[in-house]
């Protein structure tokens, strides 16, 4: 079955993950990725992922970070339950960088 990266993104959204208190969703993401057959190794709080293709290759790499901002004042919904309104999902880091973990698992 084939991930989906919408889903994926609504879970991470939910976990809070501050700068230096990624531990928590780091955590999930190994498992959400080993899950998903994916080689990974974790330090500290940091993920190396490796997928090997089919024939060699050059090596193509992802990167981005775990963390996010704290929340600031003017939010409408809690900022770590994702809302889907009129096709865009609001949340903490739904693009400032959950969206680039969903997308790159």
């Amino acid at each position: 079955m084939t991930p989906d990266p919408l889903q994926l993104l609504r879970e991470l959204i939910a976990i809070p993950s501050l700068s230096r208190e990624e531990g928590p969703i780091a955590t999930f993401l190994h498992g959400w990725l080993n899950d998903h057959g994916v080689v990974v190794e974790r330090r500290g709080d940091n993920l190396i992922a490796t997928v090997e293709g089919a024939a060699p290759g050059p090596t193509f790499l992802l990167n981005t970070h775990l963390d996010t901002v704290p929340a600031k004042d003017g939010w409408e919904t809690d900022p770590w339950t994702p809302v889907l309104r009129d096709g865009r999902l609001y949340g903490l880091g739904a693009g400032d960088a959950q969206a680039s973990l969903a997308c790159m698992a």
